[in-house]
């Protein structure tokens, strides 16, 4: 599959960093985090993730109650190879 433009490129990663605070809800910020997560696969992704500013949300996740959320940044900030 190929894509025309990258999630990067569409301008989705500040939407879905918008998200993680979770005033749209748990289901909003679960699903947000777990976008997140399956787009930091890429590198470039991985930047526009850090250039959004998501990198601190993504870290008060780990504190959340919602444990779905939490577990998807978990997995988000970990390094991959």
């Amino acid at each position: 599959m190929t894509f025309d433009c990258l999630p990067h490129q569409a301008g989705a990663i500040p939407h879905l960093v918008g998200l993680l605070d979770g005033t749209c809800g748990d289901p909003a910020q679960e699903e947000a985090a777990g976008a997140l997560y399956s787009l930091a696969d890429d590198n470039s992704n991985r930047l526009a993730i850090t250039e959004a500013g998501g990198i601190g949300p993504l870290v008060e996740l780990l504190g959340s109650r919602n444990s779905r959320a939490r577990k998807h940044a978990e997995v988000g900030l970990l390094p991959r190879h």
